[in-house]
């Protein structure tokens, strides 16, 4: 949230330096929750196959990006409303804090980790033969 933060900062006129430095910085905050964002997808959606949960994630990402994208430059033409808050501005501030909120809350079941757990301890508990 403080990358977003820091970004909506500086998407100003004439400072492509600093929207760099903050699209470099969103982007390493990013990319470094990607191998924990696939493992909790394929944990939560575990009898689907491990391709078609991350397709899926990755196609809806897509769409949203582009949705989010064509609503920023429609946004991106108005007027500031009070100094450096834009419509733009609200908008990114209006989804980032409800998706932190929900990421920080999401607490998803791991299926994939109870049914291992449930054939271990079947296993455990079958009868055996000694003779």
């Amino acid at each position: 949230l403080g990358f977003v933060v820091l970004l909506m900062f500086t998407l100003r006129r004439d400072n492509t330096a600093g929207l760099l430095a903050g699209m470099m910085l969103l982007g390493v905050a990013a990319l470094s929750t990607l191998p924990a964002a696939l493992e909790n997808c394929v944990e939560c959606t575990y009898p689907v196959s491990e391709d078609v949960a991350t397709g899926v994630l990755f196609s809806t990402g897509s769409i949203g990006a582009f949705t989010f994208s064509l609503l920023l430059e429609l946004l991106a033409g108005e007027g500031s409303l009070v100094g450096p808050v834009t419509p733009a501005f609200l908008f990114i501030l209006a989804t980032a804090i409800p998706a932190t909120v929900g990421t920080f809350l999401y607490n998803g079941p791991y299926n994939r980790l109870q049914q291992d757990h449930q054939q271990h301890h079947a296993s455990s508990e079958a009868p055996t033969d000694s003779c």
